[in-house]
């Protein structure tokens, strides 16, 4: 992606959204004119011609989405920029986690609808002690904050780096490994682990599910 510094206005829709909560405050983003709306007030909104249009705005609902996408597919001269995440990876092998799978959908309906360019960003992070253990997808702020800064690629862009953290010790590490032969025993239905999911979840850890199978997939492409 150019690191050439854009004029035109920077749109984000997804006001509330946590990313956009991390990136507001960004000091590199000042100095450029930046709105920020929420999806309510996307069909009251004027937009410039030329707006770059950053769609962090997500819902649980593929419906929902997709009319959200279709509001924007009626106003010319914008660009649009889906913002997607690295864990759609999984739908390659299974539909059976909601928010890959939605997040895949909406990024399809994007490009159909907008022309949208799409942008994979991974774990997203200020400080990088914020990562769960073992190999993780990830992207600072400062690394998405600098590619909105820059000219829209033309492109789908995955902008994410693997990076290792450490295990909290022996017994985390252990678990890790076992739940990795897990998965790989489970073949395409690894919703079958959710129970086990759902104890990780209860003792803090972080690195199950689709996480778990998209950065291991990651792993052996990138």
């Amino acid at each position: 992606m150019s690191e050439q510094r854009h004029t035109q206005r920077l749109v984000i829709l997804g006001r509330n959204s946590k990313v956009w909560m991390a990136l507001k405050e960004f000091p590199t983003l000042a100095g450029i004119p930046v709105v920020a709306i929420g999806h309510a007030e996307l069909k009251g909104f004027d937009f410039l011609p030329g707006d770059n249009v950053w769609v962090l705005s997500y819902s649980r609902s593929a419906d929902e989405n997709r009319a959200l996408l279709e509001i924007l597919a009626l106003q010319p001269n914008i660009n649009v920029i889906y913002v997607s995440s690295a864990s759609t990876n999984v739908t390659t092998l299974t539909r059976c986690y909601n928010y890959p799978s939605v997040k895949q959908q909406a990024r399809e309906d994007a490009v159909r609808l907008c022309a949208a360019r799409v942008i994979n960003i991974g774990w997203f992070y200020s400080d990088i002690s914020e990562l769960p253990a073992g190999r993780t997808a990830a992207t600072s702020v400062g690394e998405l904050a600098a590619a909105m800064l820059a000219e829209p690629a033309a492109d789908d862009v995955n902008l994410f780096k693997m990076i290792d953290r450490p295990f909290s010790g022996a017994m985390e590490h252990a678990l890790y490994r076992l739940y990795g032969a897990l998965l790989g025993a489970s073949g395409r239905f690894p919703c079958l682990l959710r129970p086990l999911d759902l104890v990780l979840r209860t003792v803090g850890l972080r690195w199950y599910g689709y996480l778990y199978l998209s950065n291991r997939l990651w792993s052996s492409t990138i």
